[in-house]
């Protein structure tokens, strides 16, 4: 995570507080804070609103609206304490907003919540992806957005020129909001949301007997066989035949893979 404050004191004890159980980095004003955010892209920020050169909602406005750092979830502290503070906090689009004094198990307890809900937003995606069982509960909310948008990707499958601004616009959303959720929930980037949808229905293909790898990967949207089977390796660990003789009642043989 990355703590952005300029009280030095104030700074170590919020250091202190969390570097045992994080590996934590620090700031002391909103532009060294914003080029630490481009650098780590960390988990969390923390950043006190009144800050230096650049105040907390500023940087916060930045970090939601820059495409490497919109998923980041931000925490502001402030000394401001009125609906008001709190409300214009929240617009610029913070995850969280606390008043000093603060209660530090309080705040270790949001930050600890905050991170493991995105956790295991990621580790339902990847369950899915892998086509593992999964028990994981997640907000309905995301829940819903990700089956309409894997929903909408298949519908394209065999569409090699299907492009993310028409994925955004049949999901009825901004892009930058789009990008946003899909980053939170998945971690990937929408054209790496796509690519995984792609590969995740050649590994259901592959499981069946009665389609050559070739075949799967034109039915899938893929047009370089070299870039397929890599694709799939990083995504399964092994290439198209590989997975496809692990899966398949019948092995298929070597002449299976045309691709």
């Amino acid at each position: 995570m990355l703590i952005i404050e300029d009280n030095d004191e104030l700074r170590q004890y919020l250091y202190d507080s969390f570097a045992k159980t994080y590996q934590v980095s620090t700031a002391t004003d909103g532009v060294e804070g914003w080029a630490k955010t481009l650098e780590l892209l960390p988990d969390l920020v923390i950043s006190d609103v009144m800050i230096p050169h650049s105040s907390g909602l500023d940087l916060c406005q930045k970090i939601k609206k820059h495409p490497k750092t919109l998923h980041i979830p931000v925490f502001l502290l402030t000394a401001r304490a009125t609906a008001m503070h709190q409300l214009e906090g929240l617009e610029t689009g913070a995850d969280e907003y606390m008043t000093k004094p603060f209660n530090l198990t309080l705040l270790r307890t949001k930050v600890a919540v905050l991170l493991r809900n995105r956790f295991l937003l990621k580790e339902y995606y990847h369950r899915q992806l892998l086509l593992k069982p999964t028990d994981l509960i997640i907000p309905n909310e995301q829940k819903c957005l990700l089956e309409k948008a894997i929903a909408i990707v298949e519908a394209h499958l065999t569409e090699m020129d299907f492009t993310i601004p028409v994925l955004v616009r049949q999901m009825g959303m901004s892009q930058s909001s789009f990008y946003r959720q899909i980053k939170t929930i998945t971690g990937k980037t929408a054209v790496e949301f796509v690519r995984d949808i792609r590969l995740k229905k050649a590994a259901q293909l592959l499981q069946g007997d009665d389609m050559r790898v070739g075949e799967v990967m034109t039915e899938v949207g893929f047009e370089s066989p070299k870039y397929f089977r890599k694709a799939f390796h990083q995504t399964y660990g092994m290439s198209p035949l590989e997975y496809a003789k692990l899966h398949r009642s019948q092995a298929p043989s070597e002449e299976f893979e045309d691709a």
